[in-house]
């Protein structure tokens, strides 16, 4: 009799085998998304991520308390998943840049507006599809199957290590498990500088004198007109050859200078504010973007302050809209007395990479600033070469791929035409009379952004190109 109770007592319920391949999709349909979004942005990732399973569990409960607990932890996992692919192509993008960010999502190049779209469809439809597959478990088989899940993660995961990618990703090793949790990546993220960060607020700091700034190579006394440009996504190729033809057309102008001289510095990886910031102030800037509660004192020491004390006239560009990461409080802070930004300039011609002012059209205001001052400091930034350096935005092909084995079709090779073309308007710039005496910088914020996997064949992983001349009187 006692026998009969304890087996009675012991023995499973019958698996209901539907129910339980419900579950098992709902923590693989995800998976599967985000290995097809890797598959197309070359990235990578886990193939099996486990970080779904206690979503999905919390799911299969009849308490619908828990069951929206489940929804909400299902969602923040795939932001963490679709977060860690972005990383790889922007490796200066830390949670607070992305809480910054925000506010602009639909500002920005159509591909990125399409991503957002496509993340945010994702979400709520994967969340939905999985509410409803979680009806009705058997809690039993889901707990037995997550419990197996968790025993190959842990073997063959967390402890064997068992790798399947070899593929370059600069944040990361580059060696993606086959089973693993993307909260560990980030886990792991903290044993390097780009993860020690990554949710907290915006910090100052001096700029180290070990990394590269271009202002460094400027001499006091100060000359009396200066042109500072940095130039978005400039970056250094591999190739000395191929770096030489972008500045082609600036060294065959070299009569018309008391000096040249094109380099490269270490700019590493980081937003462009944060360059801003390096060139104007000689600042380091950690942990997003948000330059609000910061008041004018911080900022005495920055470049523009401290000319125009000396007299000089100071004058921003940048085609993008002014209240982008704040600039139109922020240029204020560091000593422009005029800004120039999309709001002044809508007449002008608007490009496609980022929408704003093309810099073609900027040249000319320039060279009225510089005519107009005897003693100027002006400073650009530049739009046009913004990712994903749009083909519509190009109308100089001087620069040919073919020649260097550079693809045609990717994003790199665009992005060098664009530096090329706006080099070129430059070096057509340096012989106009207004520009006599002038001395001009010109440097990189960071490295080329873009999703094709081959990239870092073709440039330097923290490098950004630098010129730097003075136009004979």
């Amino acid at each position: 009799m006692n026998e009969n109770i304890l087996k009675k007592d012991f023995q499973l319920p019958k698996c209901d085998k539907k129910a339980l391949g419900r579950f098992v999709l709902s923590f693989l349909l995800p998976n599967i998304v985000f290995l097809c979004v890797c598959f197309f942005l070359s990235a990578v990732r886990p193939l099996i991520s486990i970080d779904y399973l206690i979503p999905c569990l919390l799911l299969s409960f009849n308490n619908r308390f828990i069951r929206i607990i489940g929804a909400l932890s299902y969602i923040m996992v795939m932001l963490i998943d679709a977060y860690m692919i972005i990383v790889q192509f922007f490796q200066f993008i830390d949670i607070a840049i992305l809480r910054d960010l925000i506010p602009f999502m639909f500002s920005g190049p159509k591909i990125y507006i399409f991503l957002y779209v496509f993340l945010f469809a994702t979400v709520i439809i994967l969340t939905t599809f999985s509410w409803w597959l979680n009806k009705n478990q058997q809690k039993i088989y889901v707990i037995i199957f997550s419990s197996i899940v968790f025993l190959i993660f842990y073997i063959f995961g967390f402890m064997g290590d068992l790798k399947y990618s070899k593929k370059s990703v600069p944040v990361f090793s580059g060696e993606y498990h086959y089973i693993y949790s993307q909260f560990q990546y980030i886990r792991e993220l903290n044993s390097i500088p780009f993860g020690k960060g990554m949710f907290r607020g915006t910090k100052l700091a001096p700029y180290p004198k070990e990394r590269g700034r271009a202002m460094r190579n400027v001499q006091q006394p100060y000359n009396d007109k200066i042109l500072l440009i940095i130039a978005e996504s400039l970056g250094s190729l591999k190739n000395e050859q191929a770096q030489k033809e972008i500045f082609k057309q600036l060294v065959n102008k070299k009569e018309y200078f008391d000096f040249l001289v094109i380099d490269e510095i270490d700019t590493g990886s980081v937003p462009t504010l944060h360059a801003e910031l390096r060139e104007l102030c000689d600042l380091s800037m950690y942990f997003g973007n948000d330059t609000r509660k910061y008041d004018e004192s911080l900022f005495v020491n920055c470049l523009p302050q401290i000319l125009k004390k000396q007299g000089y006239h100071t004058v921003a560009f940048h085609g993008a809209a002014s209240h982008m990461y704040h600039r139109n409080t922020l240029y204020p802070k560091l000593g422009f007395q005029k800004m120039f930004f999309f709001e002044q300039m809508q007449d002008k011609k608007i490009c496609h990479s980022f929408k704003g002012t093309c810099d073609s059209e900027i040249f000319s205001l320039i060279k009225q600033e510089i005519l107009n001052h005897n003693k100027i400091f002006a400073y650009w930034l530049t739009l046009t070469s913004h990712f994903p350096y749009d083909e519509r935005d190009i109308f100089n092909h001087r620069f040919d791929c073919t020649k260097f084995n550079i693809p045609t079709d990717n994003a790199i090779c665009r992005n060098i035409k664009m530096e090329t073309q706006f080099i070129d308007l430059l070096a057509e710039l340096v012989e106009q009379p207004e520009m006599r005496g002038v001395e001009v910088l010109i440097v990189g914020d960071h490295i080329p952004p873009a999703f094709e996997d081959n990239i870092y064949q073709t440039i330097k992983l923290q490098q950004s190109a630098f010129a730097h001349f003075k136009i004979k009187e």
